[in-house]
């Protein structure tokens, strides 16, 4: 299909933007991304100290665009991968430039 990056199941989830941009969490990687949603390029990745939950939720405040992404592990990835998923409870909070 000419794709070169596939990555694996996702149990947390994606959030796209009017802005044509999409904020996904949920891989084994433990790694939040963003991703232009019109060419599909990587625009942003963030190591996470545990893999994501839930889809990203984004709000705007005094405008500014915030992104709050949720890090626990994941019941449902533990019981695929038990040797690969550590459970865990954070929450990161990101803003767009």
């Amino acid at each position: 299909m000419g794709v070169d990056i596939t990555g694996t199941e996702n149990f947390g989830g994606v959030t796209g933007t009017e802005g044509n941009v999409l904020f996904a969490t949920g891989t084994l990687d433990k790694k939040f991304y963003v991703f232009d949603a019109e060419n599909g390029k990587k625009l942003f990745s963030h190591q996470l100290e545990y893999i994501g939950s839930s889809p990203p939720t984004t709000f705007s405040y005094n405008k500014k665009q915030y992104i709050i992404v949720h890090s626990t592990g994941g019941r449902t990835l533990g019981v695929g991968y038990p040797e690969l998923v550590e459970n865990g409870n954070l929450i990161y909070a990101f803003t767009l430039n």
